[in-house]
């Protein structure tokens, strides 16, 4: 029967409540982020003021403004978490929950405010000064957008991680079970050569000396003994194993004679010592074959189990031929290391060295732990490196920078610029009233207003260079977090000096004497002013770093993620193949025990009846072992094996069940799933009550654009679901998706009727 698979890993988060929606938004960690936002925009704005005022002045002044700054931006971070709840609570998809978000942003500022003027201790202000109200209502809004935004990003990002973390745990999971089923699949193969030679060994045997082919037919079903909990089984004693070897080379030895001879002992208390089942008998196996085989005079293998420290010892050691050209890398010791590899992960290992004066040392190592758990884990995920690498050629440096910057910008979105230009844009909507009322009140020219509204769309492009330039470095100049960091200061001192320098070759400074000329005072100092943009700048860039860097890591997680859903789709058709494969192996150890202890029981009472049986068995064997090396087979050749194999029930059970097979010749050589066939008969012939049914008929035939397999078994009750129906249905599903179904009826509470239906092709996998 099949091993139990793990469970699914748990999902990594679950799903956002309204109440946790606007909790993730308005927590303390973003009221300190709101306070700092606010104490920067106050600083840039009132840094100016310092020349005018004394220290204590500025500071209560400016603590003054940064009260009425924190009402805007808590308000609006509450406004925007309200924003986020409603679209979880009600399920709102990306541009209904955009509209919400953008609605209670607008509101939220306006009510903003109306909290300001209160806090302010006058009304007049409402009808005074409209526009400066206006203004204040724009910026908040403005900013309350790509708060949101921005917000919006980041849970989006969650949410898309979250199911990329889901996809990478069902990974995990297929891994586990693809693994499990290849182990089945080596567990479960029983050597064709050693089967075929010895049942042909026992047929001459029982021909020329009856006692002889008797001790070597109980040999092989002592073999089969203690071979089937093995196959059935995930974990193994050392015991067991070394009972397993025994057997198995007792029979060899009955075949070569004096050509083998053999030894196994065990240090006391290891042989409950638990390891993995049928990876010693499998390094018997590549000693005889590779090692005593090919030598006239055969050989010696001695197998002795020790302990090493933490760990169990157990050396195979031949005489035989010594190492070949292959040294080792037969697909039998390649398929024990990825077993070992699987189970134990660095704990166990298999190594080979040359014995003396010839032979092979086979040593294996395993850990001597209660139970070894599977320490194949899955790989983490490597992030892409946009890593630009400066041309190493002899060139002035201002050059290689240069074009280090050209390809930096070049390698950078459009929408990535437009959505910097955007920023700048909204900046420039916001800041014109304010800006024109300036211009208005020092004298108006032409070019003043132009400059005023290019000025943040200019800022914010420097900005967006920066970022673009960090986004592009290598990470072994610095990590991304601290490029990021350089390039947001070293922008915004550029964009600092280019803006005020644009603002006065346009006339800016005549404006700014103009209005300080009224006020009585002088101008600000240069340095203050420049301090001041730079503190703006910082500001303008730190929101278009944030967004930008959520929109790149919002990118990199959709692009891992459809990348894990490949790889998921790719996992679970190797799944199936994988079991299919553990099917294919199984050439139903059980069935074939209990044929020979049969087989061995006529040899008493009638030796040519029993001979004719074996014959039949080495039919069906024959039939059935190549499967173990095929990934497909046609419908005539699955018919072939089902004939084979009710020939020999037929044989040993007094005649029953009888075949009747019909097949249109256009069906014969279509392409066919090995063992999907195979398993319902099998099935049909292990009824619970141990009754065989007296006939069995399969009727395959093309109708309405498929294929149809037709099989009516005579016998009451075979639709029951169970395990082995299941898993049918399972592998269908799989190898041919919606296209194929298996149905099952009982016809008049006499017969089971199942109905194999494929495509017309026969074959077309997905």
């Amino acid at each position: 029967m099949d091993q139990p698979l793990p469970a699914p890993v748990a999902l990594c988060a679950q799903p956002l409540s309204p109440r946790a929606a606007f909790c993730r938004i308005f927590n303390l960690r973003t009221v300190a982020a709101v306070f700092y936002f606010c104490l920067v925009v106050v600083v840039g704005r009132t840094l100016m003021d310092l020349q005018y005022q004394d220290l204590g002045e500025w500071a209560m002044a400016t603590l003054r403004f940064l009260r009425q700054n924190l009402i805007s931006g808590l308000v609006l971070l509450a406004t925007i978490g309200a924003a986020d709840s409603i679209a979880v609570a009600r399920g709102l998809r990306r541009r209904a929950a955009l509209a919400v978000g953008v609605l209670l942003v607008l509101a939220g500022s306006a009510v903003a405010v109306l909290l300001r003027v209160w806090a302010y201790g006058t009304l007049s202000i409402l009808g005074s000064d409209p526009a400066y109200l206006a203004g204040v209502w724009l910026t908040w809004t403005m900013l309350g957008a790509l708060g949101y935004a921005l917000f919006y990003l980041i849970r989006e990002d969650e949410q898309q991680r979250q199911m990329l973390c889901d996809v990478e745990s069902a990974d995990r999971t297929l891994n586990a079970q693809m693994l499990q089923a290849r182990l089945s699949a080596l567990q479960a193969q029983i050597e064709p050569h050693f089967l075929f030679n010895t049942l042909a060994n026992v047929r001459r045997l029982y021909e020329t000396t009856p006692d002889r082919g008797r001790e070597m037919l109980s040999c092989l079903i002592d073999y089969l003994r203690a071979a089937l909990p093995s196959m059935r089984s995930s974990s193994s004693t050392l015991g067991r194993e070394l009972d397993l070897a025994r057997s198995f080379l007792t029979i060899l030895q009955m075949r070569m004679g004096e050509r083998l001879q053999f030894s196994i002992s065990a240090e006391a208390g290891l042989l409950e010592a638990p390891m993995p089942p049928m990876v010693l008998p499998t390094l018997v196996e590549n000693a005889i074959k590779h090692g005593l085989g090919p030598l006239p005079e055969g050989g010696r293998i001695d197998i002795r189990a020790s302990r090493a420290g933490d760990d169990l010892q157990i050396e195979v050691r031949d005489t035989g031929a010594g190492f070949t050209a292959a040294k080792g890398s037969g697909v039998g010791l390649a398929n024990t290391r990825s077993r070992l590899a699987g189970l134990y992960g660095t704990q166990a290992s298999l190594r080979l060295a040359a014995g003396a004066p010839r032979g092979v040392v086979a040593t294996l190592h395993l850990p001597l732990a209660a139970a070894a758990t599977a320490a194949a884990a899955t790989p983490e995920r490597r992030q892409a490196m946009n890593a630009v690498i400066l041309p190493t050629e002899s060139r002035p440096a201002w050059r290689s920078a240069a074009a280090f910057a050209w390809r930096s910008i070049r390698g950078t979105s459009a929408r990535s610029w437009l959505i910097a230009l955007a920023i700048g844009l909204l900046i420039s909507l916001v800041m014109l009233p304010h800006r024109l009322q300036m211009i208005e009140q020092a004298g108006w020219h032409p070019v003043h207003g132009p400059v005023q509204f290019v000025l943040p769309m200019f800022s914010a492009l420097i900005m967006f260079v920066g970022w673009a330039l960090a986004d592009a470095g290598d990470d072994r100049w610095r990590e991304r977090t601290t490029r990021i960091v350089y390039a947001l200061l070293g922008a915004g001192a550029v964009a600092a000096l280019a803006g005020v320098g644009l603002w006065y070759l346009a006339g800016g400074g005549e404006i700014v004497a103009q209005m300080a000329a009224k006020k009585g005072k002088p101008p600000p100092a240069m340095p203050l002013m420049l301090l001041a943009e730079y503190v703006n700048m910082l500001l303008l860039g730190g929101i278009i770093y944030a967004i930008a860097e959520m929109t790149v890591r919002r990118s990199q997680t959709q692009r891992e993620f459809e990348q894990a859903q490949r790889r998921r789709g790719s996992l679970e058709h190797q799944v199936l193949e994988s079991k299919l494969a553990a099917m294919q192996a199984q050439v139903e150890p059980r069935f074939l025990f209990d044929t020979l202890v049969d087989i061995e029981a006529l040899y008493e009472r009638d030796p040519r009846g029993a001979a004719a049986n074996l014959d039949r068995l080495i039919t069906y064997l024959r039939a059935a072992l190549p499967r173990l090396r095929e990934s497909g087979s046609t419908v005539e050749a699955e018919l072939d094996l089902v004939r084979a194999y009710l020939e020999v029930v037929t044989a040993l059970h007094g005649g029953r069940p009888q075949l009747a097979i019909a097949i249109d010749d256009a069906c014969r050589h279509s392409r066919f799933y090995p063992m999907l066939l195979l398993p319902l008969i099998q099935r049909a012939v292990r009824q619970p009550s141990g009754v065989l049914p007296e006939t069995v008929s399969i009727d395959v035939r093309r109708q309405a654009g498929e294929m149809a397999i037709v099989l009516r078994i005579s016998i009451a009750g075979g639709c029951a679901d169970d395990p082995e129906l299941a898993r049918v249905r399972e592998r269908l599903a799989g190898l041919y998706g919606a296209a194929a179904k298996l149905d099952c009826v009982e016809v008049a509470g006499e017969s089971t009727e199942l109905t194999l239906r494929l495509p017309a092709a026969g074959a077309a996998a997905r």
